[in-house]
């Protein structure tokens, strides 16, 4: 499934992702990396530009609270960073605390 599609340089990079954890990074229809991963990886490729220039490109995937989030690096300068701050240990935690109230809701519930 395509998750995006981004254009710099003049090159078309489309961002693929299936369910079974394998992503594919392709640049004007060329694949160019291709990775398996459960949690995210990153990919580090470089591409020429419409003038011959070469250009050094990060993308990363990642598996956040939010779900599957996209980092870029273009020439080592950010792209596009998403957010770090939620990560599956607030997820967790978050699960374990709600199951905490709830238990001892019930337990209180059936005491009075």
């Amino acid at each position: 499934m395509k998750y995006s599609t981004l254009f710099f340089h003049g090159q078309k990079i489309e961002v693929f992702n299936s369910w079974l954890g394998k992503e594919i990074i392709k640049i004007n229809g060329e694949v160019k990396s291709s990775k398996y991963s459960v949690f995210g990886t990153t990919h580090h490729f470089q591409f020429e530009d419409a003038k011959g220039d070469s250009h050094e490109f990060q993308l990363s995937f990642r598996i956040n609270f939010t779900g599957i989030v996209l980092d870029v690096y273009l020439d080592k300068q950010p792209v596009i960073v998403s957010p770090n701050n939620s990560n599956w240990a607030t997820l967790f935690l978050f699960a374990v605390s709600a199951g905490v109230v709830m238990f001892l809701f019930g337990f209180f519930k059936n005491t009075c």
